[in-house]
């Protein structure tokens, strides 16, 4: 059984390139419809990808915050991230998203089912591993080259978990945001923050214990 999963977590692997081929062969095929090959393109790229970490997590969610390695809930954490690798090796896809104001936030709401609030402003460079763990409240923005990780792995533990901020929050640039982090509301972060795992941050300082 174990060699079946690490065949099926290998298989996981390509689905960033699987991606691709589909993109490719939809130029090919539809180069001389241009309206059929881009809709299909954007479908491949903006909609195939979050469908397959909505479906793995109907059947089966991921509820708690730790896993042990190589268990099931594990295996679909691993499906539910590689489907996002593609926006992390090109970047400029969710750049694109960026270019119209209010359209990422509105792609990560309606496929991905984050909670976005409004008036959000992502800045260039912003990262972010998994797009289903956000919880963002109103007027919130992510200053150059933000960081956002919902997951940390050790070598006997997946610890995952949403990362939370609240409204009127600036995010300084070059942060680090890993999972379990909650930004309270009514603040500016320094720039270059690492928060570690379950950090709860307040005032631009570190509380050790949430309420």
């Amino acid at each position: 059984m174990k060699i079946f999963y690490r065949i099926l977590m290998l298989i996981f692997n390509y689905i960033p390139f699987f991606l691709l081929c589909g993109v490719v062969t939809s130029i090919w095929k539809f180069h001389n419809n241009i309206l059929l090959m881009l809709g299909t393109v954007a479908l491949i790229i903006y909609v195939i990808p979050p469908l397959i970490t909505r479906v793995a997590l109907i059947v089966c969610p991921l509820k708690n915050t730790e896993y042990e390695l190589f268990s099931k809930e594990y295996y679909v954490w691993w499906l539910t991230f590689c489907s996002q690798i593609i926006y992390l090796r090109l970047p400029f896809l969710e750049e694109f998203l960026r270019i119209i104001p209010g359209l990422y936030s509105m792609w990560l709401r309606v496929f991905w089912g984050a909670k976005i609030g409004k008036f959000t402003f992502w800045a260039p460079g912003t990262r972010i591993l998994e797009r289903n763990f956000l919880e963002i409240g109103d007027n919130v923005i992510f200053a150059a080259d933000t960081r956002i990780n919902a997951h940390v792995q050790t070598d006997k533990k997946l610890q995952i978990a949403p990362i939370i901020i609240e409204n009127n929050v600036v995010v300084g640039a070059y942060s680090l945001l890993t999972c379990g982090t909650v930004l309270k509301s009514n603040q500016a972060t320094k720039a270059f923050l690492i928060s570690p795992p379950f950090s709860v941050w307040k005032d631009g300082v570190r509380i050790k214990n949430a309420d």
